[in-house]
């Protein structure tokens, strides 16, 4: 009876305990990986350091924030965000890993859910340190009389899910291109497209510019952030999705 018991617990929480168990190996996977530490500690040293040559070079105009200008133009972190959420799929593709991480985990669908739930958080916490970096150099570094540093809401939690949001995007995307340089190069071209084929399309290029994920950094000094880095998650967890069926067609 006990032992019935016992496993019917078991029984009803089986997608719970193994999706737990996925995101426990991801994070092994993340920490033991040089090359994927070594990304995420690009994205606060990107970060910072555009803050401060911002300040340094004394390049931005009276009653600019040194936060609105530092963290919108740290795109290069943004592409390194997305650069390692790709390689959490692509990488395991490249190397042939991912079939005895499929064989592990036979419900594939908690494969990615599990990449995608780790590249998010992960890069959110590191971007939210990078971003608290960034306000820190203001607060020492710049003439705050002439460029006032900027409020910490929205722009450094803006910052990480913005971050975090990319890393997702680039799960999905690993997903569905599989090959390392591929997808690296894929996640770049949805980052940089917009803002270089928009001003190419008149009207609708603003359009499509503002619905890019660089844009919602560079709406972080303000409110409007948050509509457009809940339209970036919204088409980031539809191309996961995406990636989950095209995961449970194809072959590993």
């Amino acid at each position: 009876m006990s032992a019935d018991l016992a496993g019917g617990g078991r029984r009803g929480t089986p997608v719970t305990a193994g999706l737990r168990r996925a995101v426990a190996a991801e994070w092994v996977k993340v920490y033991s990986v040089r090359s994927a530490v070594a990304t995420l500690a690009m994205v606060p040293l990107l970060t910072v350091g555009i803050a401060v040559l911002v300040i340094v070079t004394g390049s931005l105009p009276p009653g600019e924030t040194i936060l609105a200008a530092g963290l919108g133009n740290a795109v290069p972190a943004q592409l390194v965000a997305g650069a390692f959420g790709a390689m959490l799929v692509a990488g395991e593709y490249g190397s042939g890993t991912i079939r005895p991480t499929l064989a592990a985990v036979p419900r594939r669908y908690l494969v990615l859910t599990a990449k995608a739930l780790v590249a998010f958080l992960t890069v959110a916490v590191v971007a939210l340190v990078a971003a608290g970096g960034a306000y820190l150099s203001g607060v020492l570094m710049a003439d705050t009389a002439r460029n006032p540093v900027g409020g910490v809401l929205p722009a450094l939690p803006g910052f990480a899910v913005a971050l975090g949001t990319v890393a997702m995007l680039g799960v999905a995307v690993g997903g569905l291109v599989r090959h390392p340089g591929a997808a690296v190069t894929a996640v770049t071209a949805i980052l940089l497209g917009p803002l270089l084929i928009g001003p190419l399309l008149g009207d609708a290029g603003s359009g499509l510019i503002d619905a890019s994920p660089t844009a919602g950094l560079q709406k972080l000094a303000d409110s409007g952030a948050w509509p457009t880095l809940a339209l970036i998650t919204g088409y980031s967890l539809a191309l996961l999705a995406v990636a989950t069926v095209a995961l449970h067609r194809r072959d590993a």
